[in-house]
């Protein structure tokens, strides 16, 4: 009997979260096409497709505004705080800036297929409106605009394709193909030491223009190109780390 009770109460459990089917349009943009990216800020949802397209719909679905952003598939998405401004990354080289507003948003031929792609925090009000990439050439590139246009400055290089790119008020954490971390819960302090010969995930410090972190990945952890880093910053001082270690 006990073992009866135990069975109907686990069949009495609801689901761990809640969810619910995306209405409006979204089944009939992906009719012919298949998503490739999602990203979420001011109630709005941005979705990217493996045929290069950019989706802006609100949380019930309904459609906003489409951009065809690129010649193939659409690798990373970021929304400005405001959610006006929207850069993607493709396969295809390139990374775009797309402005909900109509203002003028600029664009980056980067020549390989880039993985990630990061804005500015408040990159609607900032003068410099910088943007930072990374992806399969290996390089971390940071683009800032200038009174001559945009300037680019490789932060890294030499240590594997870069997967993924998060930037937080001062600090940029970003993935290499070598090195990283599972499920790892990183506080900052103020007396962390950099170690600058080491490879990793790696944190950079726009102030100090430095590399002050890094958090190891274990080194018999499974092909990084089959298993996606991703990156969240929880708060200014504590980034969220999730990466297949076996």
């Amino acid at each position: 009997m006990t073992e009866m009770r135990d069975e109907e109460e686990d069949e009495d459990e609801g689901p761990a979260l809640k969810y619910e089917r995306l209405g409006g349009v979204a089944h009939q943009l992906l009719q012919k096409d298949s998503a490739s990216m999602l990203a979420y800020a001011e109630q709005r949802l941005a979705l990217g497709t493996h045929g290069g397209m950019l989706h802006i719909l609100d949380l019930s679905g309904q459609h906003i505004k489409s951009f065809t952003a690129h010649s193939a598939s659409v690798s990373d998405i970021c929304m400005d705080v405001t959610g006006d401004f929207i850069a993607t990354a493709s396969i295809d080289g390139q990374v775009v800036v797309h402005s909900l507003s109509g203002a003028g948003a600029p664009s980056f031929n980067l020549k390989r297929p880039v993985r990630t792609v990061a804005l500015e925090p408040n990159f609607a009000k900032s003068s410099s409106r910088s943007v930072i990439s990374g992806g399969m050439a290996g390089n971390l590139i940071l683009h800032e605009k200038g009174w001559l246009g945009y300037k680019e400055t490789i932060l890294h290089s030499g240590e594997g394709p870069v997967w993924q790119v998060r930037w937080r008020d001062n600090l940029i954490a970003w993935a290499n193909d070598i090195v990283g971390s599972v499920l790892f819960l990183l506080v900052l302090s103020p007396r962390a030491q950099p170690h600058l010969g080491l490879q990793g995930v790696k944190i950079y410090d726009t102030q100090s223009q430095t590399r002050i972190t890094f958090i190891d990945r274990p080194p018999d952890s499974p092909r990084a190109d089959l298993f996606k880093c991703s990156l969240h910053w929880q708060d200014d001082s504590t980034l969220l780390i999730g990466w297949a270690d076996q």
